[in-house]
């Protein structure tokens, strides 16, 4: 469970940990064990009954957007280079593939 999104997603829909804990039946202490991510491993009835709540699907709580995006393509970037091989222009290099790589992510 994502637990930074959780409390985003919850002060988005303008509820407070007592507002949470009322409609969900959890208590106020372990929504905020959640939220700051020292209970670390909820039952999937507690992320249902909280997605319920909230009114998001049960997957947002589990995988946040950008894992989405990102969960079915990985990408493995190695550079190996020797301290007296970094030059100005591998460096130019090294930007400039950063660069597109950043162009190619807003695209998808």
């Amino acid at each position: 469970m994502d637990f930074n999104i959780l409390k985003g997603i919850r002060i988005q829909k303008g509820y407070s940990l007592t507002k949470l804990s009322e409609l969900t039946g959890i208590s106020k202490s372990y929504l905020s064990l959640l939220e700051r991510g020292i209970q670390s491993n909820p039952s999937i009835e507690v992320i249902g009954k909280i997605a319920q709540a909230l009114k998001v699907d049960i997957n947002d709580l589990i995988m946040p957007t950008e894992k989405k995006r990102n969960h079915n393509r990985t990408l493995k970037l190695e550079i190996n280079v020797l301290e007296d091989e970094l030059n100005q222009e591998k460096l130019e290099q090294i930007k400039e593939l950063f660069s597109l790589l950043g162009k190619k992510e807003e695209n998808s």
